[in-house]
């Protein structure tokens, strides 16, 4: 057998006090006598005893029992009952009689369902050695039973599992014999009885089998079990398919105890097999409303036949012959239904003959499991007219509690729909602890569950004989949507989530910083310090659930450093290199002894101008901690020596003291050939003037020290600058070390200012650069000695620096004519810098860039600056100091282009001159009109131009205003050549023009004269509104409109008693 459990077991409470029938799999080998009548099948070996102690074990009326094989698993729920009459007892026959025995108290009976699918019926017969479980699954009926002896030739205690449809039927048709004796059935037509309209009768059976079926069965007591299993089956066909429920009680048993006391021995047909029992049943049989006699010897053609139709209540003929013609126990249920059919008042379905449905009734023995509704009414009809059964009554079975609930696991609130399932029930009283409605009375009831939990479920069910009840424990399992909650435990930058959600199974993890995860419990890896952000979303069978944390993402750092190098020489530069953790944002050092003392910079440079030995101390903060380091006498300092001394004169031999600071060898060169290497030498000396050199060093350097000693009385000329070097105009201080014997001395300075002195100790400038020999002559009354040094004082000049450029496309070429310079440095004004001397840069971008070049030498540094205009065509504008008035009118017009432009091209209209090269032309109109202005320009790149439309406006000469000019004899006016000009104002203004017109923010306004008084311009609105008032004092003038608001206004220009109006339209 393959698969017979299909469904996914869920594991609940209830069932951890089930009964469980353990399948232990046989190596039983698949012989050619199984394989004859099986198609599938499995073998497995039971412990029945443990079986029948976990029975005894139950105190109420409900059992779950569970199949359970290496690999499957099957759950039942039955109820027990009493398959046997109050009056039963077990008479075994022999050839020496009946033998009286009392019932077989282990021989048990169960009927109920199958857990998973409660519309499929089960059954259950146990005894000591014996099980025989029946199982439907949908359309499939599973059959766990003892395996037959005739496939089981060692008689081993084997069980077989099979389906039903696996049995390999014999070729030949099987069918019912009956023959519908008319007889009977006319006399039941012609006596009618009044109906009794019974629900419930008990049917007292009596059950026989012959010699052969106790020898295929394994002895007597196989016999009754298997008979009893038969008839426990049976009974599923019985319970509830009818309008009145026929209950079935085993009155008692004829058992063969051997082939000589069979009464059935001599029969030779299934004819003669019913009628030896109809003879022989009132002593061999208890009193029995019907019986059936099995046999083994009718496996083909016939295979069951009943004494008549509707003979329960003939006492002659209340019989049936059922064969095992079959090992499928589905099959030989439905004979047994089929003969007991024909006693309680059935037909043959599909109008007799061989023909027929799949109907238990049908004429062909089909293993069908459903009554015909013909067989429905006719059994209804015989019962309700059959006096001689007993109706329920005072045997009202017990009640048996049996329901299911869709779905026992659910979300909250549910709601949980209970189905009632119990047998012989009139009332119900449910609890639902935690459950709303917490009771009810309703056989279906439906209930919700606001909380999360496990519950309880209580049914108790009555009928008139009595009440019985159930609990199942921990039956319905309500879950919340998911409880999300996790816990981040932070290490470094690595943080782990402890996921303790409840009721989720998939999820979702965002952790602030753009990553994600859908691990149940994710390590993530931060790259940084910070406050993060971290969401993590659940989705459960009840639903999607989010919680969202902030997680301090900070540890502490750990601080330490190192530099460069830990000694050196005052003043020794050292740098500190940061050694701390990666998590360090801010550090604070302490460098005592050091310039500067302190430092917030990650490798700060710090000076130590003393000897000594110094601690370093490092603060490293992160963004949450702080950690310290500290390194004792880590950095040690040694001085450079410096070289100092004096002496004492003793005659000619002088006495030296050395006065060094920090020396570790000293050297002495006497100038005069001879040297020491003592601290404090002494030595003498010939008259003449002697350098003295002291030289002394450590690992530090060296230092020189220099005095020069006069020995003897004759003059000795020498002297000495404190820098020999300088820049122009150098001012030198000449020191005298000339002897002492020498009282007059003649300096001469070629190139200096003075060139010559008389003077001891003389001050000299050098106004200009150059190499100049310096001589010296001291001398007294008696002697003279002189001393000339050749190029003894060099003087520099200061850088100049001079750069012109050209651009070409976005790249400037720079031309350094810089002069005296050793070293360059640009600044390209676009954060680029240079230090080539005639570099190329390129900008990349149009615009104008201030570029600074600074020249360095000897002498000092030099800046320049310059800005440069990089356009692919210039910038093009212009303006002029005017641009209206009276002929003849002078303009100089100013050229407001780009700083890149190199050539300038001016086109006047009916100027004087008309065209100009110049960058700022002065031009002459001396013709009334408004004239346009063009300046084009070229760059480097390309050119552009500007055309300025009535630029320039010269009045007629009737609106200007004349003066006489008192050096011309003919009293003309200065503008008038003819001297016919007018000493008085005209009139009134002609025009007055405003442009442009609309307006947006402001607009020029331009009159042909402005009279000798004061003009004043009002702007009104439409309704005569004052808006706008100032004096116009200027023949051009620029007028503000942003204060006014878009709209049509009146212009007014106003003098005296003259007034000109125009409208104007301010539009944004």
């Amino acid at each position: 057998m393959k698969n017979w459990l299909t469904i996914v077991i869920v594991f609940l409470s209830t069932w951890a006090y089930s009964q469980t029938i353990q399948l232990k799999p046989h190596s039983f080998s698949r012989n050619d006598l199984v394989n004859k009548h099986f198609i599938d099948y499995q073998i497995f070996t039971i412990d029945i005893k443990q079986f029948q102690t976990d029975l005894s074990k139950k105190t109420d009326n409900i059992y779950n029992v569970v199949l359970q094989s290496p690999t499957e698993r099957q759950r039942l729920t039955l109820f027990e009952y009493d398959l046997f009459t109050p009056e039963f007892d077990g008479p075994w026959h022999s050839e020496n009689g009946v033998i009286k025995s009392p019932k077989d108290k282990s021989l048990r009976t169960f009927r109920g369902a199958v857990k998973e699918d409660l519309n499929g019926m089960a059954s259950l017969t146990v005894a000591n050695n014996f099980l025989m479980v029946t199982m439907q699954r949908g359309n499939d009926l599973y059959i766990l039973e003892p395996l037959p002896n005739e496939v089981n030739p060692n008689q081993e205690d084997l069980y077989i599992l099979y389906k039903s449809g696996d049995v390999i039927q014999s070729g030949d048709p099987v069918v019912c014999g009956s023959n519908e004796f008319k007889k009977q059935q006319e006399e039941l037509e012609k006596n009618p009885i009044r109906a009794r309209n019974i629900p419930c009768v008990d049917v007292e059976i009596g059950l026989a089998c012959d010699w052969g079926y106790v020898e295929r069965h394994r002895g007597m007591g196989g016999a009754q079990n298997f008979m009893t299993a038969i008839m426990n089956y049976c009974q599923t066909n019985w319970d509830d398919d009818f309008q009145v429920q026929i209950s079935f009680a085993i009155s008692g048993f004829y058992i063969p105890a051997d082939q000589a006391s069979d009464i059935f021995d001599r029969a030779m047909s299934i004819m003669e097999h019913l009628n030896l029992l109809i003879g022989n049943a009132s002593s061999i049989l208890p009193p029995h409303d019907v019986a059936t006699g099995w046999t083994t010897d009718y496996t083909s053609g016939i295979v069951g036949l009943a004494a008549g139709i509707g003979t329960v209540c003939l006492p002659s003929e209340q019989y049936n012959i059922c064969s095992e013609y079959s090992m499928d126990f589905g099959c030989l249920r439905q004979l047994q239904s089929h003969e007991l059919g024909h006693n309680f008042g059935c037909t043959h379905d599909g109008g007799g003959g061989t023909g027929g449905s799949g109907t238990i009734m049908a004429p062909t023995v089909n293993c069908s499991n459903n009554w015909s509704v013909m067989s429905r009414v006719q059994v209804y009809d015989f019962v309700n007219t059959a006096t001689c059964l007993t109706p329920c009554g005072h045997l009202e079975p017990v009640p048996v509690p049996i329901f299911n609930a869709v779905p026992t696991l659910a979300c909250v609130p549910g709601p949980v729909q209970f189905t009632d399932m119990s047998l012989y029930t009139t009332s119900w009283n449910w609890k639902f602890p935690g459950g709303v409605p917490a009771t009810s009375t309703s056989p279906n009831p439906l209930v919700q569950y606001p909380n999360a939990g496990v519950y309880d479920v209580e049914l108790e069910v009555k009928n008139p004989r009595c009440s019985t009840k159930v609990v199942k424990a921990k039956y319905i399992q309500m879950d919340p949507a998911p409880i999300v909650d996790f816990e981040a435990d932070i290490q470094s930058l690595s943080v782990g989530f402890r996921n303790t959600t409840q009721y989720g199974f998939d999820f979702f993890w965002t952790f602030g910083d753009g990553q994600s995860s859908t691990e149940f419990e994710p390590v993530h890896d931060y790259k940084a310090e910070g406050d993060y952000t971290v969401t993590l979303r659940v989705t459960g069978d009840c639903g999607v659930r989010t919680l969202t944390k902030i997680i301090e993402v900070y540890y502490f750092p750990t601080s330490d450093f190192d530099a460069d190098t830990i000694w050196g020489c005052a003043p020794k530069q050292i740098k500190f290199f940061d050694r701390s953790s990666d998590n360090v944002i801010r550090w604070d050092w302490r460098f005592p002894g050091g310039t500067p003392n302190f430092s917030i910079l990650k490798n700060p440079v710090i000076t130590y101008k003393n000897k000594g030995v110094y601690d370093v101390k490092l603060f490293s903060s992160g963004k949450r901690y702080t950690a310290s380091s500290e390194k004792k006498l880590y950095i040690t300092i040694d001085s450079a020596p410096v070289s100092k001394f004096d002496y004492d004169v003793m005659g000619a031999t002088l006495q030296f003291n050395s006065k060094a600071t920090y020396p570790k060898n000293h050297f002495w060169n006497f100038g005069d050939g001879n040297t020491s290497n003592e601290e404090n030498p002494s030595h003498s000396f010939a008259n003449g003037i002697y350098e003295v050199i002291y030289t002394v060093d450590n690992l530090c350097g060296t230092h020189t020290s220099k005095q020069t000693i006069v020995i003897g009385d004759r003059p000795v000329a020498g002297f000495k600058v404190q820098n020999q070097f300088g820049c122009a105009p150098y001012t030198v201080d000449f020191e005298n070390l000339s002897s002492s014997a020498a009282t007059n001395f003649e300096w001469t300075f070629p190139g200096g200012n003075p060139s010559t002195s008389t003077l001891r100790n003389p001050q000299v400038v050098y106004p200009v650069s150059g190499k100049y020999s310096v001589s010296l002559l001291a001398y007294n009354a008696a002697y003279r000695d002189s001393l000339t040094v050749q190029d003894y004082i060099d003087v520099k000049d200061y850088p100049v620096p001079v750069f012109k450029s050209t651009v070409k496309g976005f790249a400037a070429t720079f031309d350094n004519t810089s002069k005296f310079g050793n070293t360059y440095h640009w600044d390209f004004g676009d954060g680029k810098t240079s230090t080539e001397e005639d570099p190329v840069h390129d900008y990349g971008v149009e615009g104008e860039f201030r570029v600074i070049l600074t020249v360095e030498n000897e002498c000092g540094t030099k800046t320049i600056e310059k800005t440069i205009a990089v356009y692919l065509v210039p910038k093009v504008n212009f303006a002029s100091d005017t641009t209206a008035g009276c002929k003849p009118l002078t303009i100089h017009f100013i050229d407001k282009s780009s700083s890149d432009v190199i050539e300038w091209n001016w086109q006047f209209e009916n100027g004087n001159p008309a065209t100009s090269t110049e960058q700022n032309p002065v031009v002459v109109f001396d013709k009334f009109g408004t004239f346009t202005v063009k300046l084009t320009v070229k760059n480097n790149n390309g050119a552009n131009s500007n055309t300025k439309l009535k630029y320039i406006r010269i009045i007629e000469d009737v609106y200007c205003k004349y003066k006489r000019d008192p050096q011309d004899p003919n009293g003309g006016t200065e503008n008038d050549q003819n001297g016919q000009g007018t000493s008085e104002l005209f009139a009134a203004y002609q025009e007055m023009e405003i442009y442009p017109n609309p307006v947006r923010d402001n607009f020029t306004l331009i009159v042909p004269s402005l009279p000798v008084e004061v003009a004043q311009l009002s702007i009104v609105d439409f309704k005569g509104k004052l808006i706008h008032q100032q004096t116009i004092d200027a023949l051009r003038s620029d007028i503000s409109t942003t204060k006014l608001e878009s709209g049509i206004y009146l212009a007014i220009l106003q003098n005296g008693n003259t007034r000109t109006v125009q409208k104007i339209s301010i539009m944004r």
